[in-house]
């Protein structure tokens, strides 16, 4: 049984990861905002921000074709105010991920991703990688 936004948010967060398990892209992202901002920690090529939802689309697509079996697995979903009625909230995804890269190499990783939502949109996620330090290693630079 839902009670409130909080549980609908935790079942969007975990169909949305299972959808990027599956390399549907389109589909985790569907609840982003056009103009929502994605940060990827790091010194990696690919670290930064990224802004605006086609930008973000480009930067999965190019991130999937780096890591095309990657998958992850949800430890735990925070969320700020659990029932909220409000136009936002955060919610932290603590979440592990195993695979291996485009070049044969084998990636095991954590950490965690902090998503801002306005309304029933997506407008921020900011990754945290316990690891981050390798992050180059797993890209292949």
């Amino acid at each position: 049984m839902l009670t409130g936004c909080g549980s609908l948010s935790k079942i969007k967060a975990k169909s949305s990861m299972e959808a990027m398990n599956r390399g549907d892209v389109d589909t985790y992202l569907k609840d982003w905002a056009d103009d929502a901002v994605f940060i990827y920690p790091g010194n990696a090529a690919a670290s930064g921000e990224v802004k605006g939802k086609k930008a973000i689309r480009e930067w999965f697509d190019n991130w999937r074709e780096m890591f095309p079996d990657l998958k992850f697995t949800i430890k735990d979903i925070y969320l700020k105010n659990n029932i909220y009625f409000g136009n936002s909230n955060v919610m932290a995804v603590h979440w592990e991920a195993s695979g291996t890269n485009k070049f044969g190499r084998k990636v095991n990783s954590s950490g965690i991703g902090v998503v801002t939502m306005n309304g029933t949109k997506i407008s921020k996620v900011q990754d945290y990688i316990f690891d981050a330090q390798k992050l180059k290693e797993f890209w292949g630079e």
